[in-house]
């Protein structure tokens, strides 16, 4: 949020003069830096989340025609039952 608000700070000042020069009040460059970060923040581009834990990966268990679990996990999960 740093990185956005110095930038918004940064046009906002560099554009002060020439508003103030064309006779536009401070109150617009306020508002306008007020609906700026309104924006900013519902477009969600500033949403600061976690990244998501790693899962485990996935073990293709597969069963066949009679109902038993076939390939490596099959093996390993038949041999644990004996």
């Amino acid at each position: 949020m740093k990185l956005y608000h110095s930038v918004i700070e940064d046009v906002i000042a560099g554009v002060r003069d020439s508003f103030l020069d064309e006779g536009v009040d401070e109150q617009v460059l306020q508002e306008l830096k007020q609906i700026w970060e309104t924006k900013l923040l519902s477009s969600k581009a500033l949403e600061l989340s976690e990244p998501p834990e790693p899962q485990p990966p996935q073990i293709g268990i597969q069963k066949d025609s009679r109902g038993n679990i076939s390939g490596k996990a099959g093996l390993y999960l038949n041999l644990s039952i004996c």
